[in-house]
């Protein structure tokens, strides 16, 4: 399978550059990421469970994590995440958190 490519970003969320996901997360360089939080009609939070092969195992997560490919729209990264990981395709999405 072909790496990922993600932005690069610095701490203005200017993308300046472009580079692997493995070696992102090697060096600890600033990429973009969309977390999702979904509620039951009652106002529940649904979460999920990370796997044995993330970092912190067995933990609870918020209900769907993307990072954004490169050239991506957080948007459009939510959705793929959601499609992706919960098999949701229609779904309206309301932003509550914007980094700079």
């Amino acid at each position: 399978m072909p790496e990922e490519y993600l932005d690069v970003v610095d701490e203005n969320n200017r993308v300046i550059g472009r580079e692997e996901r493995g070696i992102i997360h090697r060096t600890g360089l600033w990429h973009r990421g969309v977390h999702i939080f979904l509620f039951t009609p009652d106002r529940k939070l649904l979460v999920q469970e990370r796997s044995l092969q993330q970092l912190s195992p067995n933990l609870p997560d918020c209900s769907v994590s993307e990072h954004l490919k490169a050239g991506e729209s957080y948007p459009d990264a939510a959705r793929r995440g959601l499609r992706e990981e919960l098999g949701i395709a229609q779904i309206s999405l309301k932003q509550i958190l914007q980094s700079k």
